[in-house]
C-alpha cells in the first residue's frame, strides 16, 4: 500500500481519497424514437424495470415520489428515494432529487 499524489491510499490502480464523496455518472443514448415518445416513456419510472436492466425495482410512493433499487457495475444494490423536482414536457426535461445510498439529482 502506498500514498497517491493527492494523499490518497493506492491499492493497485484504485486511489481511495478520504473525504471525497462526489461522483458524476454520465451517459448518452442514441434512440430511434421521437423526443416526445422518449419523454413519455421516461416519465413512467415505475415501468423502468421492464426495459432497463440496471433498475431492479421501482415503486411509486405518491404522485411525484417513489423508491428505486438499482444495480450497475457495482456488485451490490443501491436503494434510493426519488422526488420529482422538474417535469417540463415542452422542454422535455425530467429531473429528480435523490436520497439514500446516493444523494443528489438526476436529469
Amino acid at each position: 500500500m502506498s500514498r497517491g499524489p493527492l494523499g490518497g491510499v493506492v491499492r493497485g490502480r484504485l486511489v481511495l481519497m478520504a473525504g471525497w464523496h462526489h461522483y458524476r455518472f454520465r451517459s448518452s443514448w442514441a434512440l430511434a424514437a421521437s423526443p416526445d415518445l422518449v419523454y413519455a416513456v421516461l416519465e413512467r419510472a415505475e415501468e423502468y424495470p421492464a426495459w432497463c436492466p440496471q433498475v431492479r425495482a421501482a415503486e411509486a410512493e405518491g404522485e411525484f415520489s417513489g423508491s428505486l433499487r438499482v444495480r450497475s457495475f457495482l456488485p451490490y444494490d443501491l436503494r434510493l428515494a426519488a422526488r420529482a423536482t422538474r417535469r417540463d414536457p415542452v422542454a422535455r426535461v425530467l429531473e429528480i432529487a435523490m436520497t439514500g445510498d446516493l444523494e443528489g439529482w438526476a436529469r
